[in-house]
C-alpha cells in the first residue's frame, strides 16, 4: 500500500510538471505571438524592458525580439527616406540589412538615426555607402552613416563582395583598407563605363560621381 502511494504521488508531480511546463510554452508562445504583432518602435522597447524585468526573455523570446526589431528597423527606414527600387540588388540588401542593425541599437538607447535618413534621403543606399567611404578626417561638413555608428569596415566588406556596384574609385579604396589586391583599374573603369546608364536612386538616374563630388 506503502509503495503503490509513493507511485501515485509520484505520478501526481510529474502530471503536475507537466502541466506547469506546457503553460510555461503556452505563455511564452502567447509572448512570442505578441512581439511579432507590435508594429511601434516605443512599444516594442516597452515590451523587451518589461520581459527582461521580469525574467522572461530565453534564446526563442530574444532571437524573436531582435527579428521582429530588425524588421521594423528595414520598414522605419524604407519609409523615412523614401527609398523605392524594391526589390532591391544583393548589394542594397545588403547595405539596408547593416543600417537597420544600427537603427535597432540606435532606438533601444531612445536615438533616431538622423545622419542614415539623411544620406538615404539625399544619395540612396549605394550613393550613401560612397559618401561615407569618400570621407576623410578634416572635411567639412560632414554628412555620412558613420555618424550614426554605422561601421566602416561592414560598409567596405560590402563594396569588396559587390564591386560592379560601386564606383572604381570606392572599391580601390576598400580592397586597400581590407588587404586585398586591388581590381585592374582598367577592368572597374569599364565596369563604371556599362553601369552609368542603368544606376539609379530612389527612382531616378544616378550619374557615377567620384569623391570630390561629396566634399
Amino acid at each position: 500500500m506503502r509503495r503503490q502511494a509513493v507511485m501515485t504521488a509520484q505520478k501526481c508531480c510529474d502530471i503536475k510538471m507537466i502541466l506547469i511546463r506546457h503553460a510555461g510554452i503556452a505563455a511564452m508562445d502567447r509572448v512570442i505571438a505578441q512581439i511579432s504583432q507590435t508594429i511601434d518602435w516605443e512599444y516594442l522597447i516597452a515590451l523587451e524592458n518589461s520581459l527582461t524585468a521580469r525574467g522572461l526573455i530565453d534564446m526563442k523570446v530574444r532571437a524573436e525580439l531582435d527579428r521582429h526589431a530588425h524588421n521594423l528597423a528595414r520598414r522605419y527606414l524604407i519609409k523615412k527616406a523614401r527609398l523605392k527600387g524594391d526589390p532591391f540588388s544583393t548589394a542594397e540588401e545588403e547595405i539596408l540589412d547593416v543600417l537597420a542593425t544600427t537603427v535597432v541599437t540606435l532606438r533601444r538607447t531612445r536615438q533616431l538615426p538622423h545622419a542614415i535618413v539623411k544620406c538615404l534621403r539625399a544619395d540612396g543606399l549605394i550613393g550613401a555607402v560612397q559618401r561615407t567611404l569618400c570621407y576623410r578626417p578634416g572635411m567639412l561638413p560632414r554628412s555620412d552613416l558613420e555618424q550614426d555608428g554605422v561601421p566602416r569596415t561592414a560598409l567596405e566588406a560590402i563594396v569588396n563582395r559587390h564591386p560592379i556596384d560601386f564606383d572604381a574609385d570606392i572599391v580601390a579604396a576598400s580592397s586597400l583598407s581590407a588587404g586585398q589586391p586591388n581590381e585592374d583599374p582598367f577592368q572597374a573603369v569599364s565596369w563604371t563605363g556599362q553601369l552609368s546608364e542603368h544606376r539609379t536612386v530612389n527612382g531616378t538616374p544616378y550619374p557615377r560621381n567620384e569623391c570630390a563630388s561629396f566634399a
